[in-house]
């Protein structure tokens, strides 16, 4: 007999899809049955709670080699050494400009740069590019205006047009 109950809790335990999707089923009852899920608030919790739950489950378990059911000692003492490995690159970067951590960053960084062919420019180089494109923003600010008074002279040609009908009209008439 204790076999069948535990053999029955386990098929009958919801997965979190199921329960998202009984969810679903009930907020759209409302528009067909006219059902109203007044505690809606705890589903969204649930949904919510079951994203994050899965995304760091891809983004920090998965590629580390672990899952939801691995021991989780493990994997904090990996996370905390890794922390510490960090906070410890960080400490190196803390001092002046002028420190010998930061010139052989910049050494560093001249070097990718280099090596990936990318010119950086200096502010000025770069505002003097966007002032010969400011024509283009005032081209744009200027357009919506001149599509008006076409549509105004579109209208009033329209209405000369009709009016001149209309004459035609009374002299036939």
């Amino acid at each position: 007999m204790m076999i069948i109950k535990s053999q029955y809790r386990e098929k009958s335990r919801l997965q979190e899809k199921d329960i998202l999707a009984l969810g679903r089923k009930l907020e759209s009852s409302y528009a067909v049955l006219g059902v109203y899920f007044a505690s809606r608030y705890y589903l969204s919790y649930f949904k919510e709670y079951v994203s994050k739950v899965r995304k760091t489950e891809r983004t920090i378990l998965k590629p580390k080699g672990y899952s939801l059911t691995s021991d989780l000692a493990p994997v904090l003492a990996q996370y905390e050494a890794d922390k510490q490995a960090v906070k410890a690159q960080a400490e190196t970067f803390q001092g002046e400009q002028n420190s010998p951590k930061w010139a052989e960053l910049r050494a560093e960084i001249q070097q990718k740069k280099s090596a990936l062919q990318v010119e950086g420019r200096s502010a000025e180089s770069r505002a003097e590019e966007f002032q010969r494109l400011n024509y283009l923003l005032e081209y744009r600010s200027l357009s919506p205006s001149l599509t008006v008074n076409t549509q105004t002279n579109i209208s009033e040609l329209e209405l000369e047009a009709l009016a001149l009908e209309l004459e035609l009209e009374l002299i036939n008439f």
